[in-house]
């Protein structure tokens, strides 16, 4: 009698998700608006001056004035027009008015509502539990993207593992990605108690200000 020898295969199914990173702290997002009221054409723009404000200017944008906080970057993008007026902006009214920008604290990695996940090919939007973000654990092997239609502070304050990480559609190392990130255009302010605003005037920006001896 022949034996025939059994063996069995251990398949291990390893998932993988797809989970992208959702900027905040664009200009044209009513969320980052004082009751959600944005400027209107030839409106002037506050910020808090007691906070670091994060923001990307991803579209038109035509105001009459903007006044900075103390602290903050500005990121302007290749969609970004100074004094045009932008489609996420109401008409210009009969006496400019100000709109309060709401500076946001930075994003945790480890929170999921920051994350939209897609698994094989469709959204499945916001997930439950330790899968809400991305990780590397025994049984998945995620991918996290941030794409660069945005701005957004983000706080890492433990270890990740990731499958693969994917910055401008391309999966890059963290020091490409640093080397890619400083190639985004940005205004860079770190300002003292004093006065200072841009005003807009035309396409051109105007610098405003009152400083002393002190160089930035």
């Amino acid at each position: 009698m022949r034996s025939v020898p059994l063996i069995w295969i251990l398949v291990r199914v390893v998932q993988c998700t797809i989970y992208f990173f959702r900027p905040t702290d664009n200009f044209e997002y009513l969320i980052n608006w004082v009751n959600s009221e944005v400027p209107c054409e030839d409106d002037r723009i506050r910020f808090d001056e007691q906070k670091i404000a994060v923001t990307m200017i991803d579209e038109p944008i035509a105001v009459s004035e903007i006044f900075l906080p103390n602290d903050g970057i500005i990121f302007f993008s290749q969609n970004t027009a100074l004094g045009q007026k932008g489609g996420w902006q109401c008409d210009r009214k009969a006496i400019p008015e100000d709109a309060f920008f709401k500076s946001q604290p930075a994003a945790s990695f480890f929170n999921g509502s920051n994350w939209v996940a897609s698994l094989e090919g469709e959204e499945s939007g916001y997930l439950l539990h330790a899968l809400q973000v991305p990780s590397d654990e025994e049984d998945a092997q995620d991918t996290a993207v941030i794409q660069v239609s945005g701005s957004s502070r983000m706080l890492i304050d433990d270890f990740v593992k990731l499958g693969s990480f994917i910055y401008s559609d391309q999966e890059s190392s963290l020091s490409t990605i640093v080397n890619e990130m400083l190639d985004v255009t940005c205004y860079l302010f770190h300002l003292p108690s004093y006065y200072r605003s841009i005003v807009m005037d035309g396409v051109s920006l105007d610098v405003v200000e009152e400083l002393d001896n002190e160089q930035i």
